[in-house]
């Protein structure tokens, strides 16, 4: 399975905070946002991709090789630099797809900014129950 993670915001309705601080990496009362996902990740033994803008792309890497050493998340820039400049989720998805050659793939798309009370397991294990995934 391959899990694709959007990071490529600006944080710009944060205002200060989000222009230094990327939104997967806000402190919760358990880590940060993203440590939540990658947990989930984890638990899945994925192939894990992040696409990120060029403002967080050393952020990310950074706090990737720090925090997560053995996890091998494939980090993609999306060469953004400004909000103005953004491609959007849906244009970070695309990019991803095609820089990973995951264009005959299902990846799983999440976000790296939110938290969700539910287990990715449970979830993927439904969904193939279900047939809601067409590989």
């Amino acid at each position: 399975m391959n899990i694709l993670l959007l990071a490529a915001g600006f944080g710009t309705r944060l205002q200060e905070y989000g222009a230094v601080t990327p939104k997967g990496l806000i402190p919760t009362a358990t880590g940060t946002l993203m440590d939540h996902v990658l947990h989930e990740c984890q638990e899945l033994k994925a192939s894990v991709a992040l696409v990120t803008n060029d403002r967080f792309f050393s952020t990310y890497t950074t706090w990737l090789q720090k925090n997560y050493p053995s996890l091998a998340v494939k980090i993609l820039n999306d060469g953004a630099q400004t909000p103005e400049k953004r491609l959007g989720a849906l244009g970070d998805i695309l990019f991803s797809i095609k820089q990973l050659g995951w264009e005959n793939e299902d990846p799983l798309v999440l976000p790296s900014d939110t938290y969700f009370a539910f287990s990715l397991q449970d979830f993927v294990r439904f969904a193939t129950e279900e047939n809601l995934f067409s590989t």
